[in-house]
């Protein structure tokens, strides 16, 4: 099993380390070049200066001879390091970059592919974070773990080389007491781990009352009452529980870990012992010794670190299955690109049957039975969480119904070229989000146009105060993320730059969900009158709680409970005196007060 354990380890390393491979070959390649090849000769070249020194002193060579040697041997080794060091530098760092800023890109394409209905999933959701933050920093630890698990491979079977052609009893001296040494310290670490465990709940209280003292948000309270007394009761309390932690595993550590340090203490002794030995009998040069001390201290370090590689290798599989799991999800909706595409003129909706439920939810939506003819505008209104929104996120393909079908033109939603039709569809959201991105780019998210029209736009929209009082212009970024002088959006500034989004391209279904909410009553009145005036060709379904904002759609649609309550026009509707004459009044009211 264990054997098996380390196979699967070091496979998904190599899965890890793959986008280093795919995008920078030659990067990798001399990479390589330095493992396997000058790292281990440059360690063979420095034992074997050592053993030439001592033995030339000993042998009473000329100075100058001695000398030549050492710069022969030390410019081997200097050549070698510059090798890498120019490699590294001249084009290494540069496409480490690169590849660090592709996988990261990757990771972006493969989140934008991804249907949106795992976003629903918290496992998925986690792993989803994980992948987009951790990819490139695990590919990177991937590439150095391989790297390194090549160059010390080697450097070992270099330098067992070297020892056994000499005496193969170093080498069993130097493999027993490493193996000791290795059970050893795996007890050392399976005592920190389990000391670990126990530390993890006193240490996330200890970090959240550390949070508070920096926190804007609680000063005013530590200052004015009692809470930072408290708070220092319990931070002593948690202080007291780590020390009893400590005191339960450190004796256990120090008691194994110098029993570690003993055995590699003797492995050395016995190691001398035996080579003065050979020197008495005349078999070894002084050289030999001290190229030998040299040699099983590398070989012991070497060994080590090649075990502790292939431990981490443990903790870089349990990663790889997170990132697998993300990139493996099979993606239906937003791998349909090759479909139909959407006409250029107003479409017609057709609501037929309609199921919908969302997984780990209670809410659904049943037996939904709308008909939109070309260039209609309809309004959807209800309560919050009646279903309202999930009808829209259903138009815009970010899920499928599970029973019944969603038709667009008399064509399945289903059979279009995703992001062809998406394209065609234009959303203005309550709360549309504010990028950290120059203002003509905020506002062409949907279609590009001119710098003159984005000017008309603000000005019909009443936004191009926002430039005069931040003395901005169409280029200045939106927040202050990344620029001081960026443009800081009110809440019905940032709904009017939704809708700036959406005043300019061809639509064949235009969406207001809930756009208005923040905008003040005579930018309401400009946006119902834009939305409904007949210079507005597209299909248009409005999201409303203002009722009176809706009253000269074609037809309301009442949903309630997930399901269409109530249908028809404003006049049908107050005529029939049910739920929606029931909302309209109690609006009015609030008005007429």
């Amino acid at each position: 099993m264990a054997v098996k354990r380390i196979i699967k380890n070091i496979n998904d390393t190599i899965y890890l380390f793959k986008p280093f491979w795919k995008n920078g070959k030659l990067y990798i390649i001399g990479q390589i070049f330095t493992a396997a090849i000058l790292i281990p000769l440059n360690r063979i070249l420095y034992i074997t200066l050592q053993k030439y020194i001592i033995d030339s002193l000993i042998a009473d060579e000329l100075f100058l001879q001695i000398c030549f040697g050492i710069l022969s041997f030390s410019l081997s080794m200097l050549l070698l390091d510059l090798f890498d060091f120019v490699f590294f530098n001249l084009y290494g760092l540069k496409k480490y970059i690169l590849i660090r800023g592709t996988i990261d890109k990757e990771n972006y394409q493969k989140a934008n592919k991804t249907d949106y209905k795992y976003f629903d999933d918290p496992e998925f959701y986690d792993n989803y974070t994980y992948a987009i933050n951790e990819r490139s920093n695990k590919a990177e630890q991937a590439r150095l773990l391989l790297i390194r698990l090549l160059s010390t491979s080697v450097v070992i079977i270099s330098l067992s080389t070297l020892i056994a052609t000499s005496k193969w009893v170093i080498i069993l001296i130097t493999v027993v007491s490493f193996c000791v040494s290795t059970l050893i310290n795996n007890k050392i670490i399976k005592i920190k781990h389990e000391k670990y465990l126990e530390e993890i709940p006193l240490n996330r209280k200890s970090e959240y009352i550390h949070s508070l003292f920096y926190n804007k948000e609680y000063a005013a309270d530590l200052k004015v009452n009692k809470s930072s007394y408290f708070l220092m009761k319990h931070y002593d309390c948690v202080l007291d529980d780590k020390i009893k932690v400590y005191k339960k595993y450190q004796i256990k550590s120090v008691i194994i870990g110098a029993l570690g340090i003993v055995i590699d203490n003797l492995s050395e002794i016995l190691i001398s012992i035996y080579l003065v030995y050979l020197i008495v009998q005349g078999n070894i040069s002084i050289g030999d010794f001290a190229s030998m001390l040299t040699a099983t201290g590398m070989l012991k370090s070497n060994m080590g670190e090649f075990f502790d590689l292939i431990t981490r290798s443990n903790d870089l599989s349990i990663y790889a299955d997170k990132i697998k799991q993300f990139y493996d999800l099979p993606s239906t909706i937003e791998s349909s690109i090759d479909g139909k595409q959407p006409n250029e003129n107003a479409f017609s909706v057709e609501f037929n049957n309609v199921n919908f439920k969302y997984n780990n939810s209670e809410f659904e939506l049943k037996n939904i039975n709308i008909k939109i003819n070309p260039g209609e505008k309809i309004a959807i209104v209800g309560e919050n969480g009646v279903g309202k929104t999930t009808l829209t996120k259903l138009l815009l393909r970010l899920y499928d119904p599970d029973s019944g079908e969603i038709k667009i033109d008399n064509t399945k939603i289903s059979d279009y070229d995703v992001n062809k039709l998406r394209h065609k569809i234009g959303i203005a959201f309550q709360k549309p989000l504010v990028y950290a991105i120059p203002l003509s780019e905020n506002m062409q998210l949907y279609n590009d146009t001119t710098p003159e029209n984005l000017i008309n736009i603000l000005d019909k929209l009443q936004l191009t105060s926002i430039l005069e009082k931040n003395n901005a212009t169409l280029s200045t970024e939106l927040t202050k993320e990344f620029d001081k002088s960026g443009i800081i959006l009110s809440v019905g500034e940032a709904q009017k730059l939704g809708l700036s989004r959406i005043m300019f391209g061809d639509y064949g279904l235009l969406i207001f969900d809930e756009p208005s909410s923040a905008l003040d009553p005579i930018a309401e009145y400009e946006l119902t009158k834009m939305i409904f005036d007949q210079a507005n060709k597209a299909t248009t379904i409005m999201i409303s709680h203002r009722l009176s904002t809706i009253r000269n759609a074609d037809k309301i649609f009442l949903i309630d409970n997930g399901e269409i309550l109530e249908q028809g026009n404003h006049d049908e509707l107050m005529h029939l005196k049910g739920k929606y004459y029931t909302m309209f009044t109690k609006q009015a009211e609030n008005y007429i007060k």
